[in-house]
């Protein structure tokens, strides 16, 4: 377990991984196109392939859009086509906590907001 913030991990070498990166800051995978450091080599293949390559592998089996990682497409799935969205301006939120704090912000929030499950 990190003595820093309390995540546990099920080796001794992940946790150490965490620490290093996390609370140390070590960046010593740097991308050679861009000079953006990473502390881990995986996450470095990941940007080089979604940034510089293109790489659109996870697409959206509602409307047709790719993503590089697939978290970024389950955002998409959730914000766009299952969330909550404002009915006036046609934003879409992944979490409805999220689409009252736009509401308030942008809209002054004086109605009721919250329209979940609108394609």
């Amino acid at each position: 377990m990190c003595d820093v913030c309390g995540v546990g991990f099920s080796s001794a070498g992940s946790l150490r991984v965490h620490v290093r990166g996390v609370h140390e800051g070590a960046r010593d995978h740097v991308c050679d196109v861009c000079g953006l450091g990473f502390s881990q080599a995986g996450h470095l293949r990941v940007h080089v392939r979604g940034v510089h390559e293109g790489a659109r592998d996870h697409v959206c089996d509602v409307c047709g859009v790719g993503f590089s990682q697939a978290g970024d497409l389950r955002v998409h799935v959730r914000g766009v086509h299952e969330g909550a969205r404002d009915h006036v301006c046609g934003v879409g939120f992944s979490e409805a906590g999220s689409l009252r704090r736009h509401v308030r912000g942008v809209h002054g929030g004086a109605r009721d907001p919250v329209v979940v499950g609108v394609v």
